[in-house]
């Protein structure tokens, strides 16, 4: 019998933590921030061989978000910012969980298979149009951001440059995702990310939650890939596992091909 994997909980309710949102908006604004000459240093050390993926991020990252003395967590623009966990929900949805696949042969099962069996696990997930409230707060202090040495990060926390750029990252997520599902001919995949798309407003931006939101998924391998494709093919071979044709290869999708762990953010 399979297992299901359980969403994180309080008191036996679901809820999104603060700490997920509060990550994905900081890749959104990580991928805003990397600039031409990032770009270059990334390839230049993707050139150089090296296998620690880790440093395509973690330099970059204390760059843009912090002043480069003492402790990195205290000289963080995002100690600035919290976000609280939301409202919570009794009603879990049980979803059964598959990976579609890029390939280069189209006569081929799109969702991992072993031994000739499409693999399956499930997942106890939040369902689709429910409604949660939490709350972002900043703390706007000219004397400390002086004295760290913060000061031209402040920008990052002012509401409107939120909006914009999460707006924009999604968008280009959004566009990201129907080249994949283009190029594998995935048309379900298609049409889910054209009516996402819709929704997408700078008002009330969209936002990826949760597995396949990381900094190297849905920042880096995604600007890398339009700047540098071949800088992005290296990326794509220097993990322990190869990639052959994509980056990431796979999709985690519901029985009925939806994507997991879009929402959609409005500011009261």
């Amino acid at each position: 019998m399979n297992e299901v994997q359980e969403h994180i909980k309080t008191s036996d309710k679901l809820y999104i933590p603060g700490s997920s949102i509060k990550g994905a908006i900081r890749t959104a604004i990580f991928y805003n921030l990397l600039t031409e000459e990032d770009m270059d240093k990334i390839g230049r050390d993707i050139s150089s061989n090296r296998r620690n993926n880790s440093f395509l991020s973690n330099d970059l990252l204390k760059k843009h978000f912090t002043s480069g003395f003492g402790n990195d967590a205290q000289y963080n623009i995002f100690r600035f910012m919290q976000v609280a966990d939301t409202t919570t929900t009794n009603l879990p949805r049980i979803e059964q969980v598959l990976a579609v696949m890029a390939t280069d042969d189209r006569r081929k099962n799109q969702f991992y298979s072993r031994h000739g069996k499409v693999v399956k696990s499930y997942l106890e997930t939040i369902g689709a149009n429910k409604n949660f409230k939490s709350s972002l707060t900043t703390t706007f202090d000219s004397n400390m951001y002086r004295k760290l040495k913060l000061d031209d990060k402040s920008e990052i926390l002012d509401l409107n440059y939120l909006k914009d750029v999460l707006f924009k990252f999604s968008q280009d997520l959004i566009y990201y995702e129907m080249d994949f599902a283009d190029k594998y001919d995935i048309e379900y995949l298609s049409k889910f990310y054209e009516t996402l798309n819709k929704k997408n407003t700078v008002d009330a931006p969209l936002l990826k939650i949760g597995a396949g939101s990381g900094l190297m998924a849905t920042s880096i391998a995604m600007k890398l890939k339009e700047y540098d494709p071949t800088s992005f093919d290296r990326v794509r071979k220097s993990f322990k596992r190869s990639y052959e044709f994509e980056f990431p290869k796979s999709r985690k999708v519901t029985k009925q091909g939806k994507p997991f762990g879009w929402v959609k953010l409005e500011f009261n």
